[in-house]
């Protein structure tokens, strides 16, 4: 888990393009550069990771079916689940960001299937990626579900095209 900022720079001047050293209290974090950043413009930074929290990411189960006349097609079920814990003293927002397969074989589909609601897509967003943000207290867990399915017919998985999408 790493910590970022996003923040609208409401000085009078504008901040010109150089180094930036990042501290979390006293401790040196890192390094890394910014271009000019005018005010009224959003300005980002990082501070390195957060050893309070811990994220975890488990496949908690995937299922092959054989479909329809002949078993032409083949559905993969596909369940993760996310696991964020707070080992640290005060309640943490953190934002998870995970991503769905993306067929670009109009014979392949993907569907979500019932999931921990994510938040809405961002303008900027590539297809696939979802966002979820939680909120984890002291000592707490917060669990995200997501499950989907992709179906192909079998002549594009035994072609490879398919193993190229999900794996």
């Amino acid at each position: 888990i790493y910590r970022r900022a996003r923040l609208r720079y409401d000085g009078q001047f504008p901040l010109l393009p150089g180094a930036i050293a990042s501290f979390v209290g006293s401790d040196y974090v890192g390094a890394e550069s910014t271009g000019t950043v005018v005010p009224g413009e959003e300005l980002r930074l990082s501070f390195g990771t957060d050893d309070r929290l811990k994220v975890e990411r488990q496949l908690v189960s995937r299922e092959q079916e054989f479909l329809g006349a002949g078993k032409k097609t083949t559905r993969y079920t596909f369940y993760f689940r996310i696991r964020v814990k707070n080992f640290g003293d005060g309640p943490q927002e953190v934002l998870i960001t995970d991503q769905l397969p993306v067929s670009e074989i109009e014979r392949v589909t993907v569907e979500m299937l019932a999931t921990t609601p994510p938040l809405a897509a961002a303008a900027d967003d590539p297809p696939g990626i979802l966002r979820w943000r939680v909120v984890v207290s002291p000592g707490g867990e917060q669990t995200i579900d997501l499950r989907f399915q992709v179906t192909a017919p079998r002549e594009v998985e035994e072609q490879g095209q398919l193993h190229e999408l999900m794996f």
